[in-house]
């Protein structure tokens, strides 16, 4: 029986590192400049950020580990 890694199917780690999360979470400085340019508070700013990052983690199956 062929391993479950050499499927289409592979599984996948439950949880990501911190250093992997800070690669995949924290925005760029062009991002933190134009975010902060187009809210007026914190809790905007915080949300506007978190979107983009909340659908790249979605697409690529990595929401549940966060």
């Amino acid at each position: 029986m062929t391993s479950i890694e050499r499927t289409a199917y592979p599984r996948f780690r439950r949880l990501i590192t911190a250093h992997e999360r800070h690669l995949f979470l924290a925005p760029t400085r062009d991002e933190a400049g134009w975010a902060s340019s187009s809210t007026d508070c914190d809790e905007q700013l915080l949300a506007l950020l978190l979107m983009p990052r909340e659908r790249d983690l979605t697409t690529v199956g990595l929401s549940q580990a966060v």
